[in-house]
């Protein structure tokens, strides 16, 4: 095993820095634009704030997010929830900053500067910074996983997977990945078991975390929920989301078991509904935070509602999907693996649009990474553009469930929660 070195560090420092400096300098451009006032879901749950919404507890989640975003948070001044604002902001940023570096030190500088503007630009991106979800900070985890990966370093992997863990519930697949990154090596010691006990100290942590702050001896129950949710969207096609939420948190607190599975939409018709929810348009920012605004957006939110900033923000994630797929097949297995294994977790769900941003810095870096080796293997690429037109026009023809409810009112007082 090479493990990691301080040479592949060093020489793309400056590029990550400079990503890292146009990450910050759109993130401040875009709290100027918006201005927000107040926070939005289950924002005000990792922020520990009580009473913000009129939902009971619905279920316990993996807690280091939580941890960070409320040592670091202030209470509301006159820039509300300034310190959570811009915490997100510079996680967002570190994940441009990421990308640069790393393509930087496989691919050179103009990858890296392709790669670094196709997650800098992306409008949605930008948005969702100013908010506490752990989507993008899941990203950056599941980035320097892939490095670590890449780098044949798995107990640094072990230990990136343990805080991804910690972020969000689906890390726990990255930790399972590393625990068994030391079988491919020739002969196994007493050192290949680490990455093994390092998994298991975080599993063991976060659910003892839970057990003596919940008396919930679990490390995260929103998978529960989200099953819910799943099985019920099938009976309920072309219900909107808030409408399947609200049903499932009635079950939920009934005591209902699970709806079963095979009544209603089809095994595939669903299937793509949800890929569409992760590759295609974007729809949690146009819907619920621009159109609703329950975040209390300024008027500066019409100039993202509109024109071609509008359609970037819709549809950009979508050219970045296509872009990268004919690329895939031309970067390492770990990244290739850990993003379409992403795409395939998340469309396995029903989610909201962005938890995407998990997979954005994987994007990028695939493009980046991808473009310089496209004349060593131009079949290959031009399988994975095929592959990619046939998927597109699958769901160009698949109809996308909405984010919000037909019958929500422009600035409602209160939101339906997701995990």
């Amino acid at each position: 095993m090479t493990g990691l070195t301080s040479e592949f560090f060093v020489a793309p420092v400056a590029v990550a820095l400079a990503g890292f400096a146009a990450a910050l300098l759109l993130h401040w451009r875009m709290w100027r634009l918006l201005a927000p006032t107040d926070l939005v879901g289950d924002e005000s749950d990792y922020l520990g704030i009580e009473g913000k919404t009129s939902e009971p507890h619905l279920w316990v989640r993996v807690p280091l997010f939580g941890w960070l975003i409320r040592l670091v948070s202030s209470r509301p001044a006159a820039a509300p929830f300034a310190a959570a604002r811009v915490t997100a902001g510079v996680i967002s940023a570190a994940g441009v900053a990421g990308v640069a570096g790393w393509v930087a030190a496989v691919a050179g500088p103009i990858p890296a500067t392709i790669a670094m503007l196709a997650v800098l630009l992306s409008f949605e991106r930008a948005v969702l910074a100013l908010h506490v979800w752990p989507d993008t900070a899941m990203g950056v985890l599941l980035l320097g996983f892939v490095v670590c990966a890449t780098q044949d370093a798995p107990v640094a992997a072990a230990l990136v997977a343990a805080l991804a863990f910690g972020i969000r519930i689906e890390g726990a697949v990255l930790c399972l990945w590393a625990a068994l990154m030391p079988l491919g090596g020739d002969a196994l010691t007493i050192a290949d078991t680490v990455p093994a006990a390092i998994a298991l100290m975080a599993l063991l942590g976060y659910t003892a975390t839970n057990g003596w702050r919940y008396g919930d001896w679990r490390p995260d129950t929103t998978f529960v929920f989200n099953r819910r949710v799943s099985a019920l969207a099938r009976q309920k096609p072309d219900a909107p989301l808030p409408e399947v939420m609200r049903e499932c948190i009635a079950q939920h607190l009934a005591g209902a078991a699970l709806p079963q599975a095979g009544k209603g939409a089809s095994d595939n018709r669903e299937a793509m509904r949800r890929l569409r929810q992760i590759v295609g348009p974007e729809s949690f920012v146009t819907q619920k935070l621009l159109g609703e605004n329950p975040g209390g957006y300024g008027p500066g939110r019409a100039v993202l509602g509109a024109g071609w900033a509008n359609w970037w923000l819709r549809h950009g994630f979508s050219v970045l999907a296509l872009t990268c797929a004919p690329m895939i097949p031309l970067v390492p297995f770990p990244v290739s693996g850990a993003l379409v294994g992403g795409v395939l977790l998340y469309s396995a769900v029903l989610s909201r649009s962005r938890y995407r941003m998990a997979l954005l810095p994987l994007i990028g870096a695939t493009i980046g990474m991808g473009l310089p080796r496209v004349p060593e293997a131009p079949w290959m690429a031009l399988a994975g553009l095929a592959v990619a037109g046939v998927l597109a026009w699958a769901l160009h023809h698949t109809s996308q469930r909405p984010e919000i409810s037909a019958d929500t009112s422009p600035n409602p007082q209160s939101s339906t929660r997701s995990t």
